[in-house]
């Protein structure tokens, strides 16, 4: 039930329309219940941490009575959380995710020429923000834990506008990760919050270099692709170049044109479409269009990859399809 209920309020929030009268209180009655009970809390906390300002919005009308206790009662099982001696630092991040959201609804907006690169925040729920980073980063020893752990972290201080210290906690851990290039795609999402389309650039690509495999290569190859198509659509060269590599690597993975190798070509494919909107552009896009044929030929006409193959750079062929 829950779970429906976050995908119809994800829904409502990226379409930015409003539930109905009914459809609000059903929702606020059952998230009223679920909040009260903390197992219930326990058993959906990656649910209500993650989606709470989703959800919060779907079930109440902005000012209103229902609003204010539902703010209440998800910020009283969020703080639960973050007081609770036997929770994770993963789980303390994820409800200062929550609280942060919460707070994103009732939040003045930055207006045009300021600097902060998030909403303002009481100053309480920034102090409480770091003070749950820093804890969570002097604490965490283990490599593979700070991995997801230090992500969060960095997403977290980058949500409530504090981008340097978040830039900080990013370029300590590329140095020693595991996997760098997670972090590095964070620096670019961090500097593209400030405006920075050259940094964010440059970590996109960084990020793309440091991935091991044609997979992972495949995956990171595609985002690169696609801040490079956002940020410097003008450089046809530099974006053709990029996703010709982007085709090597997906020649060299096994399984390139399946599940989560083949989401991450289509949206590539998706960008590129929308990008190729001058006669420069469409012929970019036919000699890449021509490059991936040739990869697609080498697939059995008789497995499904070669369908997906032919499609991947062809949203529209897909969507008729």
């Amino acid at each position: 039930q829950l779970k429906a209920l976050a995908i119809a309020a994800a829904r409502a929030a990226r379409e930015k329309t409003n539930a109905s009268a009914s459809e609000q209180s059903v929702a606020h009655a059952q998230l009223t219940r679920l909040l009260a009970d903390a197992s219930g809390v326990r058993e959906n906390f990656d649910v209500l941490s993650w989606r709470a300002g989703d959800l919060t919005r779907y079930a109440s009308e902005a000012g209103s009575p229902r609003r204010t206790s539902l703010q209440n009662n998800f910020n009283a099982a969020l703080e639960a959380v973050i007081k609770n001696s036997q929770s994770t630092h993963a789980d303390r991040l994820a409800a200062m995710v929550g609280k942060i959201r919460l707070a994103a609804l009732d939040a003045p907006e930055v207006k045009a020429g300021e600097t902060s690169a998030a909403p303002k925040y009481p100053a309480a729920l920034v102090a409480q923000a770091r003070d749950v980073v820093k804890a969570a980063d002097t604490q965490t020893n283990d490599r593979m834990t700070r991995q997801a752990t230090m992500s969060v972290a960095a997403f977290v201080l980058r949500e409530v506008g504090l981008l340097d210290e978040s830039d900080a906690l990013l370029k300590a851990e590329v140095a020693k990760a595991i996997a760098p290039h997670y972090f590095l795609s964070d620096l670019s999402e961090n500097a593209k919050k400030r405006g920075d389309k050259a940094a964010a650039i440059a970590y996109a690509q960084q990020a793309y270099e440091k991935g091991e495999g044609p997979a992972t290569r495949l995956q990171w190859g595609g985002l690169y692709v696609r801040v490079l198509l956002a940020d410097a659509p003008q450089d046809t060269a530099r974006i053709v170049a990029a996703t010709k590599s982007v085709l090597g690597d997906a020649q060299a993975a096994p399984d390139a044109f399946y599940e989560r190798s083949l989401r991450s070509l289509e949206r590539v494919g998706t960008a590129l479409d929308q990008w190729a909107s001058t006669d420069a552009r469409r012929a970019a896009l036919a000699t890449l269009r021509t490059d991936l044929d040739r990869i697609c030929e080498k697939i059995p006409s008789n497995d499904p990859a070669a369908a997906s193959c032919r499609n991947a750079f062809r949203p529209k062929a897909k969507s008729a399809g």
